[in-house]
């Protein structure tokens, strides 16, 4: 593997568009919802915002890094650049950067996300 991003940040800030960006500069990507999504629906269970939460609380009880060393453990032999995405907490940015990761933050301000939200 290449080169290693992780994708922090704000509801609404516009990390999809960061990882839009990416991809189309060849980047595979490996968002943490994708993952959340497919424990909950294997397990009957109907994926929602409240639902990834949960699920990812109960995978970083189980490992600090939770989703994000699961995303990292299935990136980490590809050949190619990859961006994982979305960092959630601390131990998740540092476990990717122990591992040779550069760690970007996104934002926005408060008004602009707020659009963003509402609009979806």
């Amino acid at each position: 593997m290449s080169m290693i991003i992780g994708i922090a940040g704000t509801l609404g800030a516009g990390k999809g568009a960061v990882v839009r960006c990416l991809k189309d500069k060849g980047f595979k990507h490996y968002p943490t919802s994708a993952l959340l999504r497919g424990i909950l629906e294997s397990q009957g269970l109907e994926a929602r915002r409240e639902t990834y939460s949960v699920m990812g609380d109960i995978l970083r009880s189980l490992h600090p890094a939770g989703p994000i060393a699961i995303q990292y453990e299935l990136a980490k032999d590809e050949s190619q650049d990859i961006v994982i995405e979305s960092i959630h907490d601390v131990p998740e940015a540092e476990y990717l950067a122990a591992r040779g990761a550069v760690i970007l933050g996104v934002d926005a301000p408060l008004e602009v996300r707020y659009e963003r939200i509402r609009g979806r």
